[in-house]
């Protein structure tokens, strides 16, 4: 990676805990001339664009133009652990080792005592295209199968690079100061767990996910409501039992799992497309990108195109959770999804990629994923009044009842 202006935060200034959301007031041009300037780009900055209508609550995006004409990328993120870094660190590894193109970082900063607004942020090179999102449902069907052919390069990209431990990104840093040359990147702790070591197996990497769980489930009065402290003490229990070596049920083909780069938001509005040819031009939004078993992306990835699995698929309940809804592109109807699947699956073979009928022990991993997922279920909100909503009820006693049938499954 070339040389980029960087703003690295001491680890006793990280917050490894609790995240924090990012501005929701307007950048004024004279911040953004000062972040410009930061980085020794043109100034001053000329416009300031927000991008209101990008639908996460943990970013507030802008499109920056210097005085020389170039547009910018400028990203502020709520400050949690390491995830800037590993963000920037997961752009350049993918830039330096495949050809899939990718935002050109210019600077970042993860101390927010140096930030103009005292949040973290990046500041990206604009890349051409448009989100598939903005285009999908309007295309006819031969020039979405197009597209979705083309979606399978990206995961025979990241299938491609396996390592041997799973974690997220960090750089191999000499220096601290400003145009620091960070040509290497590590694998290190999940930017949630920082003070973990990477993982060299699935079973320690299923330990923590939950560990990670129960620490923050302890502190939800919505999930710790009523038979919340039961069920608690049950997950504790799976967890002794079926990360335990010794005690595990779990057989070795669900143990022995690849582990491959995953980017875990591969989502409409994080690929961008060519709106002529289709070709894809870019993905972005590598924030909770790291090293994770071979189905991870998988449970996230293209929902827009019906393809990832959800939650309802793996439990065969036909109970939906909210975590099944996607973003307001995402879970969009379309006729012609039966047919987009059929395509998609056959260019997957084609091209070598390993789908959940080719990846050994899927099936199991899949009931495990989602069963971390409710432990704490990020999409409940804590900002409710007093008693609690009907529709938050019934989301926390659908989520309750799948927990049970894991544990049930396993025993405890």
């Amino acid at each position: 990676m070339d040389a980029v202006d960087v703003g690295l935060s001491s680890p006793d200034k990280r917050h490894e805990d609790t995240p924090s959301n990012p501005p929701r007031t307007p950048l004024s041009l004279d911040q953004a001339t000062i972040i410009l300037a930061k980085h020794t780009l043109a100034t001053p900055c000329l416009k300031v664009l927000h991008h209101d209508r990008i639908l996460n609550p943990r970013n507030t995006t802008y499109t920056l133009t210097s005085s020389d004409g170039k547009d910018y990328i400028l990203r502020f993120s709520e400050s949690w652990g390491t995830k800037t870094e590993n963000e920037v660190a997961a752009i350049s590894y993918i830039a330096k080792n495949t050809s899939l193109p990718v935002p050109k970082v210019v600077g970042f900063c993860t101390d927010s005592a140096e930030s103009p607004t005292k949040y973290e942020y990046i500041l990206m090179e604009k890349l051409r295209g448009v989100p598939i999102g903005y285009l999908f449902k309007n295309l006819s069907l031969s020039k979405k199968i197009t597209v979705v052919r083309n979606m399978t390069k990206i995961l025979k990209i990241f299938q491609s690079l396996t390592f041997d431990q799973c974690g997220s990104f960090y750089f191999n840093k000499t220096d601290t100061e400003s145009k620091v040359e960070m040509k290497d990147v590590k694998v290190g702790p999940l930017f949630r767990s920082p003070h973990c070591s990477p993982f060299s197996n699935y079973l320690e990497y299923l330990q923590q996910l939950i560990n990670s769980g129960i620490e923050r489930m302890q502190t939800s009065r919505i999930l710790m409501d009523g038979e919340g402290p039961v069920l608690l003490e049950r997950i504790q229990n799976f967890r002794d039992k079926v990360c335990n070596l010794e005690t595990t049920p779990l057989s070795e083909k669900v143990k022995n799992v690849q582990f491959v780069f995953t980017h875990l938001d591969l989502h409409s509005f994080n690929i961008l497309i060519d709106e002529e040819t289709f070709e894809i031009t870019g993905v972005i939004d590598f924030e909770f990108s790291g090293v994770h078993p071979i189905d991870q992306d998988w449970f996230e990835c293209f929902s827009f195109a019906g393809i990832c699995n959800k939650s309802r698929d793996v439990f065969g309940d036909g109970m939906r959770t909210m975590s099944d809804s996607g973003t307001g592109f995402d879970s969009q109807k379309d006729q012609d999804l039966p047919e987009l699947k059929v395509h998609f699956f056959q260019e997957c073979k084609i091209q070598g990629v390993q789908t959940p009928e080719d990846i050994i022990g899927h099936e199991e991993r899949a009931m495990l994923h989602y069963f971390v997922k409710y432990i704490y279920p990020w999409w409940i909100t804590e900002e409710v009044d007093d008693p609690l909503p009907e529709k938050w009820i019934l989301e926390r006693n659908s989520i309750r009842e799948r927990l049970k049938v894991v544990l049930d499954m396993y025993g405890v």
